[in-house]
């Protein structure tokens, strides 16, 4: 799971197949992605001349004693949500 200022990204098996595959894991770690973020959004990773899509399939608040965050669940293949 990617952690960044914005929300936790978790990737599916799929989607953590594809990102290995192209090289996108740094990219991922990178995207600051917020709590505007729905579900069934699409986001693409724009990398060597290509773009990749990504659907956000769900989003989960997790609470702790001490902090509250945000995790974006991203598939691949894309699939908009409707």
């Amino acid at each position: 799971m990617a952690t960044n200022a914005g929300a936790a990204i978790r990737l599916t098996t799929s989607a953590e197949r594809y990102a290995k595959a192209n090289g996108l894991e740094t990219a991922l770690m990178r995207a600051r992605l917020g709590a505007t973020v729905a579900t069934g959004d699409l986001v693409t990773i724009e990398a060597e001349g290509r773009r990749h899509d990504f659907s956000v399939t769900q989003r989960r608040w997790i609470v702790s004693a001490n902090a509250t965050h945000l995790e974006l669940t991203l598939d691949h293949p894309a699939r908009r949500g409707g």
